[in-house]
């Protein structure tokens, strides 16, 4: 990008070609026309308009280059529209590439819930429209609120627990542990928008669940004090035990935390420095480069990704400290010094597609655009925050044990932290084992001394 000029479009309008064609001829050097390829004569919405990402002050627009665009510089007007219908534009004179632009910043930030309809066109150096794309709305994020209707679910018997969910929708979501059925005893079952139903399953204590789709999905934990890897796909169960890894020469200790950001690029973490890495055909084990006991992991992309440990066992002895490891697309490595020394225990991390995200554990980080940022809002509880679970930065919830069989909630609005009650109370009777949050509910999983509880919440 060599030039930027915002200009109103309604003296476009007014002027048509004229302006365009003495703009071009005063700004630049001319070149021969760029004309499309033989054999087109209307080119028209090759051009792919999208927002990659949405922040509460700024988000990203992105394009791909038209394909008419045969290097030659082209000149592509970016064209935004807001709620009272003022149309501005931006010019761009590029050659054969796609191209991300961010509005908004911190010295000029845009305001929360603005929304702006865009739409491009590109021209020759001869005023000639040659191409467009379709329309798209996107702006910032809203902050989002904190109150819900509560419905109560009870399963189980005393000494069941679940410690994870996940879903696609509210209507296919999955929790993982291990549930009393009158149909037996099995380690997931699953929600289908009116009850909870059996899943057969082989016995195995399942800490974590991540999928792409309800015919995609991967679980982690633990058998015989080894590594357990199920996945789910198009109807049928694959396991992968210790023998597996063994046969490979590997030795993988417990998983606690499974991410994937593709089904042909799934991780997960565990105890003793463990990280596993599967590439669509063999699970492989990775060099972490620690012998810290991951519980955490989470990506913005496959070559970002972050997971978190709450101690590390040295000469037999624990350690409560808290470590934050990279993965860059090429290695693994400990990035605890950006996010705080003295941050304590840190048990598990969620990001989202803007790059922010949250890190849970004895206290609580945000990370933005700019860093790693401690929220003090939060207060410090007894047992530690220990689950997380957003939409997006917006709109997050940490759960965390603040006693032997209570537990407390709070939400993240993009603004500030809310603490949740649910029935009128704030300690929430139940050991916490996760959270799966959508737009328009939530799911909290957990247990008591006499049975699983699940929590079903609905925002009024």
């Amino acid at each position: 990008m060599t030039f930027k000029q915002i200009f109103k479009y309604k003296y476009l309008k007014a002027f048509g070609g004229l302006i365009i064609i003495l703009f071009f001829a005063l700004a630049s050097c001319r070149e021969e026309p760029t004309q499309p390829p033989a054999g087109i004569t209307e080119v028209k919405n090759t051009v792919i308009l999208s927002s990659p990402w949405q922040e509460m002050h700024r988000y990203a627009i992105k394009w791909t280059r038209s394909l008419v665009d045969t290097n030659k510089r082209l000149t592509y007007i970016l064209k935004r529209k807001d709620a009272e219908g003022l149309e501005t534009g931006n010019t761009y004179y590029l050659t054969g590439k796609d191209t991300t632009i961010i509005e908004g910043s911190e010295t000029s930030p845009i305001p929360e819930g603005a929304l702006f309809n865009y739409k491009m066109e590109v021209y020759n150096d001869a005023g000639e429209l040659l191409d467009t794309s379709k329309s798209i709305i996107t702006g910032t994020l809203n902050t989002t609120g904190a109150n819900f209707m509560w419905e109560i679910d009870t399963l189980g018997i005393p000494g069941d627990y679940l410690y994870a969910v996940w879903g696609t929708d509210t209507n296919n979501v999955w929790a993982v542990g291990r549930v009393n059925f009158n149909e037996g005893k099995t380690a997931i079952i699953k929600w289908n928008g009116t009850e909870w139903s059996y899943h057969s399953w082989p016995l195995a204590s399942i800490y974590s669940i991540y999928g792409f789709s309800e015919n995609d999905i991967w679980v982690v934990g633990e058998s015989s004090n080894r590594s357990f890897i199920g996945h789910y796909k198009d109807g049928e169960w694959t396991e992968y035990r210790s023998d597996y890894f063994y046969s490979r020469g590997d030795t993988v200790y417990a998983l606690w935390g499974v991410w994937g950001a593709s089904p042909d690029d799934v991780w997960a973490v565990g105890y003793n420095g463990t990280i596993v890495h599967w590439n669509g055909e063999n699970w492989d084990k990775v060099e972490s480069g620690t012998k810290a006991n991951m519980t955490g992991i989470w990506g913005v992309s496959a070559t970002e990704i972050y997971a978190v440990s709450p101690f590390i066992i040295i000469d037999n002895v624990i350690h409560f400290e808290g470590n934050t490891f990279l993965y860059d697309g090429e290695s693994w490595s400990n990035i605890q010094s950006e996010v705080g020394e003295s941050s304590g225990p840190l048990r598990q991390t969620q990001f989202y597609p803007n790059g922010c995200g949250v890190a849970v554990g004895r206290n609580v980080y945000i990370k933005d655009n700019t860093g790693w940022h401690l929220q003090v809002e939060v207060p410090r509880i007894g047992n530690q925050w220990g689950r997380v679970g957003g939409t997006n930065i917006n709109d997050v919830m940490i759960l965390g044990i603040d006693g032997s069989v209570t537990s407390r909630i709070m939400h993240y609005n993009g603004e500030h932290w809310e603490t949740i009650s649910i029935n009128g109370s704030t300690t929430i009777p139940m050991i916490i084992g996760g959270v799966q949050l959508f737009k328009k509910k939530v799911f909290i999983v957990g247990k008591n001394n006499n049975h699983i509880i699940i929590y079903r919440g609905e925002r009024k």
